[in-house]
């Protein structure tokens, strides 16, 4: 015969996340991608309903969609970050029945290298991989669980968060607002998100490469005018590791937090409101973004798990309609397959595991302009817990 690549799905499929060959691109995607989504979800579920100084007419349609909002993403963190935070477990526990497979097959196959008639060996892989394929199928359901959790909840979130922005693009239309400083303040809130997930990524990536624990928080202004102080939360971020606190006292930050003090300072309160509605709303439009993100990084996993089946089905279906005809050769490369296939799946598995980071809470509330120092005080005193009670007590 001529050799056929068995493992050709597999492969591509792994080698299609990175632009260099291999398969570590998944690492990154899919921890800042579960990072942003644990601290987006936060930032959701801190914050409350505002205090404010000239309620638009639109005000209580508002307040009563945002309480839906709220109920609505608590629902999501329930149910899809539960079985989100408990995936790579799930994949990890299923990986040594491939390799069980696969250390199967090269014996197999060095048994019908010496013999190609040698039915015995034949049958044995046969069965082997008959069995594996139904196992496999296993793990695949609980990785499409998943996806289909956030697949049903896709349109929630940016549902909600359109919702919310309509009822302040309303009360935009007041002539009382001044539509220009709420859009100049919009702005320099979205650049000092940019800003500091910059830096909360790089603090991230330094998990990634320690396989490190990590530490969340939120981020908000304290700004006078808004019915006395008011925090208003604005985002939530990496802000440590075991080593590491992130330090947001950067110039550009310092620059940035003046700029948007100045912004609310020289805005009539009707103005300030609608200011606040339109931050809030964001919130949702940012955990929508990053959840969407975080569902093409799973499509990816659940295509590898049915990729390797669909190959391991068209191993089983070759041997069975072809085998009786294999010589010593012919066996050598199927043994070659197997054995490129162990490494392939063995670099993916170290992905995963990588993907299997420890994430925890804060309840300290943390300001742009603060020191590394000053972070790790503030989170010194705050309350540390795991991030499903976390997301759910910041509620």
């Amino acid at each position: 015969m001529t050799k056929s690549l068995f493992f050709t799905q597999l492969r591509e499929t792994l080698l299609s996340r990175s632009e260099t060959g291999t398969a570590n691109k998944l690492t990154d995607d899919y921890v800042q991608n579960y990072l942003g989504v644990c601290a987006y979800a936060a930032a959701v579920n801190k914050s409350q309903l505002p205090v404010l100084l000239e309620p638009p007419t639109h005000w209580q349609e508002y307040a009563d969609a945002l309480v839906g909002a709220k109920t609505d993403a608590l629902v999501w963190v329930n149910t899809v970050m539960a079985n989100l935070i408990n995936l790579p477990d799930t994949i990890i526990a299923g990986q040594q029945e491939v390799l069980d497979v696969f250390t199967a097959a090269e014996k197999c196959c060095a048994y019908l290298i010496d013999d190609p008639t040698d039915e015995n060996a034949k049958e044995k892989l046969k069965i082997k991989i008959n069995e594996s394929t139904d196992n496999l199928e296993e793990v695949t359901k609980s990785i499409k669980h998943v996806t289909d959790l956030l697949s049903k909840f896709k349109s929630t979130l940016p549902e909600q968060a359109a919702k919310l922005q309509k009822i302040a693009d309303l009360a935009l239309q007041d002539e009382k607002a001044d539509k220009d400083k709420v859009a100049e303040l919009k702005q320099d809130i979205e650049e000092m998100k940019r800003e500091i997930n910059s830096l909360s990524a790089a603090i991230a990536g330094l998990a990634i490469a320690d396989v490190a624990a990590v530490l969340l928080s939120v981020l908000g202004f304290v700004i006078a005018g808004f019915a006395g102080f008011v925090v208003l939360i604005f985002t939530g971020a990496v802000i440590a590791t075991a080593s590491y606190y992130i330090a947001i006292d950067t110039l550009k930050i310092k620059e940035l937090k003046k700029k948007i003090e100045s912004d609310t300072t020289s805005m009539n309160d009707y103005t300030k409101d609608i200011s606040i509605l339109y931050n809030t709303s964001s919130l949702f439009h940012d955990l929508a973004d990053k959840a969407a993100q975080m569902e093409s990084n799973l499509q990816y996993i659940l295509s590898v798990w049915q990729s390797l089946n669909g190959d391991l089905q068209k191993v089983a279906t070759e041997i069975e309609t072809a085998g009786a005809n294999y010589t010593a050769q012919d066996w050598k490369s199927v043994n070659d397959d197997f054995v490129e296939a162990t490494h392939l799946w063995n670099t993916f598995i170290e992905q995963v595991h990588v993907c299997k980071i420890d994430v925890k809470g804060n309840t300290c509330q943390l300001q742009p302009g603060m020191s590394a120092q000053e972070v790790e005080q503030a989170s010194k005193a705050g309350t540390e817990m795991g991030i499903l009670d976390y997301l759910n007590s910041a509620s």
